[in-house]
């Protein structure tokens, strides 16, 4: 099977985490690379052969979109592989801690 791809609000007033989450699952929901946008524009990103100390891949699976979207402050939906790819690529230019 092919990855699946969630974009993520998370509803909230906190300043130092991410109000937008992009996520590429494998086939038993495992993260295999994400993305966290912040409301002042950092972004940080995470792969399997990208893991910075800002962020790393979770080591548990990620529930259902139902199981997501239970909880209050989740918006949750499948996206396309277009959309996280275009996401992953614009996030490399204003990526927190990258060297460029």
């Amino acid at each position: 099977m092919s990855p699946t791809y969630i974009r993520c609000e998370w509803v909230h007033d906190f300043e130092d985490e991410p109000y937008l989450l992009y996520y590429e699952l494998d086939d038993e929901r495992y993260v295999t690379r994400n993305i966290e946008i912040f409301k002042d524009d950092r972004v940080i990103r995470a792969g399997e052969a990208l893991e910075r100390n800002l962020t790393v891949l979770s080591d548990q699976p990620v529930p259902t979109i139902e199981e997501i979207n239970a909880q209050e402050a989740f918006r949750a939906q499948e996206t396309a592989a277009q959309e996280f790819e275009e996401a992953w690529r614009a996030a490399a230019g204003n990526e927190l801690g990258s060297e460029t």
